[in-house]
């Protein structure tokens, strides 16, 4: 996108930055390959510090300072490589001239580029965020607009004890702690190849391609992941919160219709009986006192896929709140 600048922007039309004169492509492609790594190292770099920063304002001020350190850089680094640039005629060859460059409409021109192609990828990126990796440009072009069917696996995780948490805690840092709590999954959700379909209250959906989620065991590796980072940050909920957060899932595969719901505000849904299925048997992991409960019909799949690294025991076959047939659930073991 970067090369498109160079296209568009020109000091004059006799200049060598100029494309009407096929001899000046070369200095216009090298020029948006150099804009292009300057500002996507420095956008990728404050992407990651945005993250890290809650306050809104100084967000916003990362986001001018990384556009015009891009813009300033950009000037710089041409005005420095003139052996890449070999009919470069219009720049500067004096440091006092590069200044008046800086005070120039291209620069200007060249800040402003940088300033709304980053606002629009921001958006993009949160709007993606937010209706799910992978679905939003399906949502653009109108795909779940009819409901489609899909076989997915989905497992629900969910706080344990979380009246009781609510209750010692308070509103406030009881929220914190949910906040640091997801926070936290989202290593496992890299890893293992997850999509976060809902967080609800301090619930949280994720769904996978039946594919995507038998592939080394990712539809379960993803929930010891995620323990595993609750108990490596021990230290922390325990001089926060004075507990360790303590969470127990439930997964089931099988198939569901997709489809794009609401109006005035929209998101991609699923129904269908596998989805209600995987969160009665999230239900039931306090009665049986698991961790981690699955339904038969996803550990044939898993077994059939690969040998399981982990250990597990079967329960029996349950009748399920609102289901005719009974169902064969598993428990997984942690130490």
């Amino acid at each position: 996108m970067a090369l498109v600048l160079f296209v568009l922007i020109q000091l004059e039309p006799s200049s060598s930055i100029s494309l009407r004169y096929p001899e000046n492509l070369k200095n216009t492609i090298l020029s948006g390959i150099i804009s292009g790594i300057i500002w996507g190292i420095l956008f990728r770099f404050s992407f990651f510090l945005l993250n890290k920063i809650n306050d809104f304002f100084i967000s916003i001020l990362l986001s001018i300072v990384v556009n015009i350190i891009s813009a300033i850089l950009l000037m710089y680094f041409i005005f420095n490589l003139p052996a890449f640039f070999s009919s470069w005629d219009k720049f500067p060859n004096t440091f006092s001239q590069l200044m008046m460059i800086y005070n120039s409409s291209l620069f200007y021109a060249i800040a402003i580029y940088f300033f709304s192609v980053g606002t629009l990828i921001q958006i993009f990126y949160d709007l993606n965020r937010k209706i799910g990796q992978g679905n939003f440009i399906r949502h653009l072009l109108g795909k779940y607009k009819k409901p489609e069917e899909e076989e997915r696996i989905f497992l629900f995780m969910d706080l344990k004890s979380s009246t009781y948490y609510a209750e010692k805690l308070g509103h406030f840092k009881y929220s914190r702690l949910i906040q640091d709590c997801f926070n936290d999954i989202s290593a496992a959700v890299k890893r293992n190849n997850v999509k976060i379909y809902q967080f609800v209250g301090d619930e949280v959906v994720l769904t996978w391609k039946i594919n995507d989620g038998l592939k080394h065991h990712q539809c379960i590796k993803v929930f010891f992941d995620f323990i595993n980072t609750i108990n490596s940050r021990k230290e922390y909920y325990l001089d926060n919160y004075d507990l360790i957060p303590v969470f127990k899932a439930g997964a089931h595969l099988g198939k569901v219709m997709t489809a794009k719901v609401g109006n005035i505000r929209s998101e991609i849904a699923y129904h269908g009986d596998a989805i209600n299925t995987a969160s009665r048997i999230q239900s039931m992991c306090n009665e049986h006192n698991s961790r981690l409960l699955i339904s038969g019909s996803l550990l044939d799949q898993l077994v059939n896929e690969k040998k399981l690294e982990y250990s597990y025991t079967y329960l029996g076959d349950f009748k399920l709140k609102g289901k005719n047939n009974s169902t064969k659930l598993y428990s997984f073991l942690f130490n």
